[in-house]
């Protein structure tokens, strides 16, 4: 007789915790993120590209990172090069600015199209002076750097 009250008792305490659980409010679906910014991601598209436009000129520079495209070539240090990757930068600056309305980039954009004005700017006033270095000292230089690679 006793395990009677006992079973009565477990189900009393099955079905409270059933009707409690069933009691809960539903859960809302998580609604989907925003979609991302059509700027923002045309500005970060564009950066990629003219980024990997530059590395596309420098064989050596694919290598360090793994890409094995032209694992075969070293890097090309003529003069028509170096008017080449300047120009090349002057060019994309210019699509940048004809492209994007600094204003309306969010600030991690801005921020990158600041910096790639900055480093074209950069480029520009070195370039008269590409020649002004010591083409060979102990820490770079061909004879360090074709090895090394």
């Amino acid at each position: 007789m006793p395990t009677l009250p006992r079973k009565a008792g477990l189900k009393a305490a099955l079905f409270s915790a059933l009707l409690l659980t069933a009691c809960q409010p539903e859960q809302q679906p998580q609604p989907p993120p925003p979609p991302a910014d059509d700027v923002a991601v045309r500005a970060n598209e564009f950066f990629e590209a003219a980024y990997d436009a530059g590395l596309a000129l420098s064989p050596m520079s694919q290598s360090y990172l793994g890409i094995k495209d032209d694992y075969d070539k070293w890097d090309d240090f003529s003069d028509q090069s170096y008017q080449q990757r300047l120009d090349l930068l002057i060019a994309q600056r210019d699509e940048l600015v004809a492209t994007f309305d600094v204003e309306h980039l969010p600030p991690q954009e801005r921020l990158s199209y600041e910096l790639f004005l900055r480093d074209v700017d950069n480029a520009q006033q070195r370039f008269p002076y590409r020649y002004h270095n010591y083409p060979v000292n102990q820490l770079f230089g061909l004879q360090n750097s074709i090895p090394r690679f």
